[in-house]
């Protein structure tokens, strides 16, 4: 029981759903099957207008570990604040509903952080898609025998992706991380903000989780709308580790990580120049001069036609 008298579990799982109807079956059988049983499902239906809402109530009936909350349409990021508001959890995961998970996925991350009494465990995963099936995707690139440090293990070496890592419920709320509340990349700022506060950070090298690619289509229907909301991410990103004092500590890898992404995009999206006025933009004079040989590294590797964005 928590202090209000309500009944308490070890863990909450918070699942934002939007029209997810064609793989939210496998979602909800792969969770309701998992080992470990000690957890409440909080399913938030963020307006959906296909059968989500229908499929959510009739598993509903029969598992009574889960909780449906509706709201109208405000996206994935609102979903998720709304979801945490309601957990009641020592512990919390942030999964999205169109992937499925082995079945021990929830135990070995549970027995991790308590074990080692970190505030985030984070995962292998694989990628899962039609054409190419699965594949284990690294959480640490190999890096030799060179020493890893606290900054480079925040920023530089995880992935952006809520659903493979679980938090100490109290640590987060400690300090007051919230997913932005734009269209997509909400969980940017929210997961390096994180991993930047974490005092400890437990990794786990086996894939526990199938995560679901877009496809190709998909991804290039709204790749402008997206850059602009990593703009925003990274903008919001800075705000919080300024905010927290932690700006300076972490500069140098803010700095590649939002120059990675813009890099990133504008190769998606073929707008070279665009994307270089946005990085000069958006980074102050001292993270752009930390950064500025990988760039041009980058430029000189990826050949003439980026560079003609620098002219």
């Amino acid at each position: 029981m928590d202090k209000a008298g309500n009944p308490s579990v070890l863990l909450s799982v918070v699942s934002p759903v939007y029209n997810g109807s064609a793989y939210l079956t496998p979602f909800l059988e792969s969770v309701l099957h998992q080992t470990f049983r000690d957890f409440e499902l909080i399913m938030v239906d963020d307006g959906s207008a296909d059968e989500s809402l229908e499929i959510i109530q009739t598993y509903q009936e029969k598992d009574a570990c889960i909780r449906l909350i509706r709201q109208s349409h405000k996206g994935a990021g609102s979903a998720r604040n709304v979801g945490f508001s309601q957990a009641k959890g020592q512990y919390i995961i942030f999964l999205d509903s169109d992937d499925w998970f082995k079945e021990d996925f929830f135990k070995i991350m549970i027995d991790r952080i308590t074990k080692d009494q970190s505030d985030v465990v984070v995962c292998e995963f694989f990628i899962y898609n039609q054409q190419t099936g699965g594949q284990i995707r690294s959480i640490i690139p190999e890096t030799g025998k060179r020493k890893i440090e606290k900054t480079d293990l925040a920023l530089d070496l995880f992935t952006p992706s809520t659903w493979v890592k679980l938090y100490r419920t109290a640590f987060l709320k400690q300090n007051r991380l919230l997913f932005q509340e734009i269209p997509s990349c909400n969980d940017w700022s929210f997961v390096f903000a994180s991993l930047a506060c974490a005092n400890k950070i437990s990794v786990i090298r086996e894939p526990l989780m199938y995560y679901r690619t877009q496809t190709s289509s998909s991804i290039s229907s709204y790749r402008y709308k997206r850059t602009k909301d990593i703009v925003l991410a990274i903008k919001n990103l800075k705000h919080e580790l300024k905010s927290r004092g932690l700006h300076s500590q972490y500069q140098a890898g803010f700095a590649r990580k939002s120059v990675n992404h813009l890099v990133y995009e504008a190769f998606a999206g073929r707008r070279w120049t665009g994307i270089y006025v946005l990085i000069r933009n958006l980074l102050i004079v001292n993270d752009w001069a930390v950064y500025k040989a990988f760039v041009f590294k980058v430029i000189r590797y990826f050949g003439k036609r980026i560079c003609k964005g620098f002219n």
